[in-house]
Order: C-alpha cells, then sequence, then structure tokens
C-alpha cells in the first residue's frame, strides 16, 4: 500500500499476506480468500523523489505526479505500464516480468496535472487538456494501435 504525506512523501506499507490453504479451499462453505495484514509499524520511504501531489495504482505498479508537474512510474512494467517504451517488449505470449525497483521518469512533453492507473496501463491528464496514455492496450483502453 502507498501513502503520500501531505508534504509530498511517499511511502510504501508491507502487507503480510496469507493464502488460503488447500483444505479451505476445497472444504470451505465460504469462498477462500487472500487474507493480508498492513504492516504500519515498518513504513519504507522511497528516497530521492520530488515531492508527490497525487498517485494512481495499478496491479502492481504505481504512476506518481510531482508538484512540479513530472510524472514518475515504478513496479512492474512487462506491459509497458511504467512509461519506458517498447524495446525488447513482447507483443504476444509468452509475456516475460520486467520490473521497476526505484521511479522512473515519464517522458511527457506537457506539464501534467492528473494521473491515474487502470489494471495495466496508465493516463496523463496536461495543463493543455492533452491526453497521455501508456501500458496494456488490449481493449483499446489507450484508445490507439498496439505501441506502448
Amino acid at each position: 500500500m502507498f501513502v503520500v504525506t501531505q508534504d509530498g512523501k511517499l511511502f510504501v506499507f508491507r502487507v503480510a499476506e496469507k493464502a488460503p490453504t488447500r483444505e479451505e479451499k476445497m472444504f470451505s462453505k465460504v469462498k477462500a480468500q487472500f487474507t493480508g495484514e498492513l504492516l504500519i509499524d515498518s513504513p519504507i520511504l522511497v528516497k530521492d523523489m520530488a515531492k508527490i501531489k497525487m498517485i494512481g495504482t495499478g496491479v502492481d505498479h504505481i504512476v506518481m505526479l510531482d508538484k512540479t508537474g513530472q510524472v514518475w512510474a515504478m513496479g512492474d512494467d512487462t506491459f509497458g505500464q511504467c512509461g519506458q517504451g517498447q524495446e525488447n517488449r513482447q507483443k504476444v505470449a509468452p509475456f516475460f516480468e520486467y520490473r521497476h525497483r526505484t521511479p522512473q521518469k515519464i517522458s511527457i512533453p506537457e506539464k501534467v496535472v492528473k494521473v491515474v492507473s487502470g489494471n495495466r496501463h496508465c493516463l496523463a491528464i496536461t495543463e493543455k487538456g492533452k491526453l497521455f496514455g501508456w501500458g496494456f492496450n488490449s481493449m483499446q483502453q489507450l484508445s490507439h494501435s498496439d505501441e506502448y
């Protein structure tokens, strides 16, 4: 889980997950679910990051807008959802996971005022009202061709 403080710091809180046992899956009268406990005692500060204005999160990535209008992303970039281009990326299965463990700047030529994230794609709206999108585009959710 990610948290942005009022002064623009970004923290990651770990979640201790517990998967259902085989017996719970097979014999439970209710659907067995993953559960998790938020570990609030040990937040991790994302270092060397500009002050953050807002974030959007997907399945396993985060997009961040800093207070100067620059966009950053980190996490799973298998489908281009961290905005780092399509070089050496598979367009059809099998897909090979690619992950950024530190924030990566996304090149957008104008000042951005809002970011949002879907499961495996992101969108950014600029000060001039332009919309930029990147990531997984299987249902044309980015409204353009299959480029990342």
